[in-house]
């Protein structure tokens, strides 16, 4: 800022390190704005590395101590043609024309280096009202651009805010339009609604109808009733009460939990006491789950743990050690992912019938502590057995009946460690194949 203003510049901080400054919350990054134009801040700034890549939309990034501190020259916008972006961007040396094509008013304030706030769109008092209130007219901010209409959710989840009357009417009114926004950036504004830890998330969703642009089948589980003493809430509620007891988790225990009984709306059928059922549920859920990750093109390996997590969340634990070490086994020993399931089927239970869910939550935190002191122990994998492919081809085996043996071998030496002696192995088979002459 000093290099700029002693060049002659006027330059800013602005949007989101300004309004968290204001609200006292951790500042993540800091972005600038000035009316100098990206040709000058390449000049001024030639001996820092440059992240160039946006210079064309007026946006230079300036790599000091390792962070890239964004500097942009003022802009103002022409018309949107496509509800994402501008058809014309031109510069301008007006700080005030700048911040009116921002979307919020909380998100339109700007310092200078004298520490003087500009806020000609009343963003301070909006902070103090705990509001989201669009810049000028809502309608217009997001026909321009349809993200806006998930970040207004995003914030108001963030920050523990309300959207403003006006602004909600818009946002519900031009919900239809998040049709032309990319399926990547939905997923990363709900990534962040998820990581907000706000309550009722997929109900908030749902009421201002973009649950319904989504995940119209998440959307459909409203007003489901399930129908079984374990389950007094309707499926969607349910899984909101899921999500709420999921705070601070890993993202792919919350995107879990949105998906893990969606399986429910195919698989129920009623005993002849009208209780309902829903056997293979967690199959079907993750089949389910499966097509919208894709959908939302997810890397192949965080589809698959979400999927997992899934297809396990009904898997009853039981406090056992043989249990857990060929729970284990079955996960490859990823005692991340075990944890992960855990944190999962905990949650679902939270949101069962307390009375009736109290033993199987008693069973998980066992599992859990005991899971902890058992990381502190070698696993066992196929590799560690103290007998190889050689021992049990000379005892008569042969093709895919050793790797069959192998895995026999594992289980058994899972449910008895002491049992992994070369000499024990070989008396085992040997006896096995007594037994079955």
């Amino acid at each position: 800022m000093e290099r700029l203003t002693k060049a002659g510049y006027r330059c800013y901080l602005v949007g989101g390190c300004v309004r968290d400054q204001l609200l006292k919350r951790p500042v993540h990054d800091y972005d600038m704005t000035t009316d100098a134009l990206p040709d000058v801040l390449l000049d001024l700034f030639q001996e820092y590395p440059l992240v160039t890549s946006g210079s064309k939309h007026g946006t230079i990034g300036i790599v000091i101590a390792k962070e890239v501190i964004e500097v942009t020259t003022h802009r103002k916008e022409s018309a949107y043609l496509d509800h994402r972006h501008p058809h014309v961007l031109t510069f301008t040396d007006s700080l005030q024309e700048d911040l009116s094509r921002r979307d919020f008013t909380i998100n339109a304030m700007a310092y200078d280096q004298a520490g003087i706030l500009y806020d000609p769109y009343h963003g301070l008092e909006d902070l103090k009202k705990k509001q989201i209130v669009c810049v000028g007219d809502p309608d217009q901010r997001f026909q321009e651009d349809a993200l806006r209409i998930m970040r207004a959710i995003r914030f108001s989840m963030q920050l523990g805010f309300v959207i403003e009357e006006k602004t909600a009417a818009a946002l519900k009114k031009n919900v239809p339009l998040l049709k032309h926004v990319a399926k990547e950036r939905l997923r990363d504004e709900f990534h962040l609604m998820l990581e907000s830890n706000s309550e009722n998330l997929l109900g908030q969703l749902e009421a201002y109808g973009v649950l319904t642009v989504l995940f119209p089948l998440l959307a459909s589980m409203k007003g489901f009733q399930q129908d079984n003493p374990w389950h007094p809430y309707d499926l969607l509620t349910h899984t909101d009460i899921a999500l709420s007891h999921s705070k601070n988790a890993p993202l792919i225990v919350k995107l879990a939990l949105c998906f893990h009984d969606c399986g429910k709306l195919f698989t129920r059928i009623y005993d002849d006491r009208q209780i309902a059922h829903y056997h293979g549920h967690a199959a079907k859920s993750a089949e389910l789950a499966d097509a919208i990750l894709k959908a939302y093109r997810y890397p192949t390996k965080m589809r698959k743990d979400i999927l997992l997590l899934i297809t396990y969340h009904d898997y009853y634990m039981q406090p056992k050690d043989v249990f857990l070490r060929r729970f284990l086994s079955k996960l490859d020993n990823r005692y991340p992912l075990a944890f992960a399931i855990l944190q999962v089927q905990y949650a679902d239970d939270c949101a069962k019938n307390p009375a009736l869910a109290k033993d199987k939550l008693d069973i998980i935190r066992f599992c859990r502590k005991r899971l902890e002191e058992m990381q502190k122990e070698p696993a066992i994998h196929l590799h560690d057995l103290a007998i190889n492919g050689h021992d049990i081809a000379a005892l008569g085996y042969q093709g895919k009946a050793i790797g069959e043996i192998k895995k026999e071998l594992l289980d058994h030496v899972i449910a008895h460690p002491d049992a992994n002696q070369r000499d024990t192995l070989i008396a085992y088979l040997k006896e096995k194949e007594e037994r079955h002459e």
